[in-house]
């Protein structure tokens, strides 16, 4: 539809270019809000580890699902990120 946009011809009564926009940052704040669930869920189970290791563990499984979420958000800028 973006290719009709910018030929001039009309597709929907909001453009293809703002709703895709609007679509990255929706999923762009749903993502920032991943990241800050992580960190808290991986600094609650660290508190709560008994030993050395499960808060290692525990801070390291935190780590590898914000460096995930942190991917998907810098990636989350081109139009090839979005689904079909």
């Amino acid at each position: 539809m973006a290719e009709f946009e910018e030929r001039g011809i009309p597709t929907l009564e909001t453009p293809p270019s703002v709703l895709t926009q609007q679509y990255t940052s929706y999923r762009n704040a749903i993502l920032i809000d991943q990241i800050q669930s992580a960190v808290e869920a991986a600094i609650e189970r660290a508190a709560s580890s008994t030993t050395a290791r499960s808060t290692e563990s525990a801070l390291l499984d935190g780590l590898l699902k914000v460096r995930a979420l942190s991917v998907e958000l810098r990636e989350s800028g081109s139009v090839a990120s979005l689904p079909n």
